[in-house]
């Protein structure tokens, strides 16, 4: 099968730079090394290259226990989201890379949701292309067919994690990139310190919040234009995470209970490491 791979200059620079290996390097880190400066050559496959009968993908018929966006069971035909990621990018998905890569979906609105590619090839995920509850001969009922083709990307997970997995429709491309480079502006560059709370903002606050516009819109940006900690006391910030209820009345914030104190001290080093790296108006 031939696949639609476009290539960019310009993300092979800046992979090349971020991640170029020290004379001292093993020879395991220079190989992992070399990988990902590879990687950004070719970080972006077409999903209309894939065809249901293509026998490495092998298209079959899912049920899914809760569709967050129909918010009820739905059934599909669909083909697995871990064999399109094998079968396109195999070459960088071993286990040593999986947490410093992310998974971006291109939607044809624009919408671009991200997850770690980790968390994507632990879970069962599936790009469906027809709805079992449409009309004969349709792939989609009338009222999702413009949206939801050509793919939307579902989650066989219980109810209670669906809300942390990105359920995009009119999906039409995925994006495979190293960290640095997927969350660019939001990035801690040259930070060891910073890098771990970036770690802790990725996983538990990225989908609802955004760091210098990178990030989710659902709830505040933490740092453009002014940082969250030029206004909140750090004290106030670490109570609020915990029981946001006790603020706010009706907040939609999810409590973060089982944060630990090493994860929200790293968490606010982060903050203040990019309360002076703030994007240009």
């Amino acid at each position: 099968m031939r696949n639609k791979i476009f290539f960019y200059a310009l993300p092979l620079l800046l992979a090349v730079g971020l991640w170029s290996c020290s004379e001292n390097a093993s020879p395991a880190s220079r190989q992992e090394s070399e990988r990902q400066d590879s990687l950004s050559a070719a970080t972006i496959l077409d999903l209309s290259s894939l065809r249901e009968d293509d026998e490495l993908l092998a298209a079959i018929d899912i049920r899914i226990p809760y569709d967050l966006m129909a918010g009820a069971a739905r059934e599909y035909r669909a083909i697995s989201l871990e064999k399109v990621l094998r079968n396109h990018f195999g070459a960088w998905l071993g286990p040593a890379m999986a947490d410093s890569l992310v998974l971006s979906f291109i939607c044809k609105d624009g919408y671009a949701p991200s997850m770690p590619l980790k968390q994507a090839l632990e879970a069962d995920g599936y790009l469906a292309f027809k709805s079992h509850q449409s009309p004969v001969g349709q792939n989609w009922p009338d009222s999702l067919a413009e949206a939801y083709s050509p793919f939307y990307l579902v989650w066989e997970v219980p109810r209670e994690e669906a809300a942390h997995y990105p359920w995009p429709y009119g999906l039409v491309q995925i994006r495979l990139q190293p960290v640095a480079l997927a969350y660019a502006d939001a990035y801690p560059k040259g930070s060891g310190p910073a890098l771990a709370g970036f770690d802790v903002f990725r996983a538990k606050c990225l989908k609802c919040h955004s760091v210098n516009k990178v990030g989710g819109n659902m709830g505040q940006e933490f740092n453009y234009p002014k940082s969250l900690t030029e206004y909140w006391e750090k004290g106030d910030v670490k109570a609020f995470v915990n029981d946001p209820q006790s603020f706010r009345y009706n907040s939609e914030m999810t409590e973060h209970p089982k944060l630990t104190e090493e994860q929200f001290e790293a968490l606010w080093d982060y903050l203040l490491y990019m309360k002076d790296h703030k994007l240009e108006r």
